[in-house]
């Protein structure tokens, strides 16, 4: 009797031990490959302050085309592609903001049309910490996407610098970075900024 009590014991321990080796077998976790989006880069675009009459003000990260108002202010299709407008403030200083944002429509009161058009785009904007070289080496939308999507919240970036990097979101729903290279001019009539940006396709 005590034997086969033995027996039996030694007979419930291999069956566990193998249906352990079977669970462990089962739980083998596969790699994932996490795959980014493209994107369309636009290297040194320049726009003009509010009252630059050589340079635009307004940038369609669609096509990376910058427009002078006169051009967007009589066509609606190009008002619906205008993602970016610059202009220089005394207190704001270097910004870039919505078309459809309040303070940009002021700084422009007098200087354009952008007052009168029919459609507005209501671009989204985060001033963040990302360092040129990191922009530049980017050549996919990984490095926007490593942004909390709900900081990018603001109608406009003021107080811009040489080297920051703001982050934007389109009203159509594209994600995208520009860097400051450059901010020139001492006068309302010269002055003007130099962008690289890179939005998703």
């Amino acid at each position: 009797m005590k034997k086969n009590i033995q027996l039996f014991l030694l007979a419930g321990l291999v069956a566990s031990v193998g249906f352990t080796s079977c669970s462990e077998e089962d739980t083998t976790v596969t790699p994932t490959t996490t795959t980014y989006g493209t994107i369309s880069s636009y290297s040194a675009k320049l726009l003009g302050g509010q009252t630059n009459a050589n340079v635009g003000s307004f940038f369609a990260t669609d096509s990376g085309v910058v427009y002078r108002s006169a051009v967007v202010g009589a066509s609606t299709l190009l008002q619906g592609r205008i993602d970016l407008v610059y202009f220089y403030g005394n207190s704001n200083q270097a910004t870039i903001g919505a078309p459809n944002d309040s303070v940009v429509a002021f700084a422009h009161l007098n200087n354009s049309s952008l007052s009168l058009w029919t459609t507005k785009n209501a671009t989204k904007f985060y001033a963040t910490s990302i360092t040129p070289e990191a922009f530049i080496a980017s050549s996919n939308d990984s490095l926007v996407k490593t942004i909390d999507a709900a900081s990018i919240s603001s109608s406009l970036v003021n107080l811009l610098t040489v080297g920051k990097v703001v982050a934007f979101k389109t009203a159509a729903g594209k994600y995208g970075l520009y860097h400051v290279q450059s901010i020139d001019g001492t006068t309302g009539t010269d002055r003007s900024i130099t962008i690289n940006v890179k939005v998703q396709k």
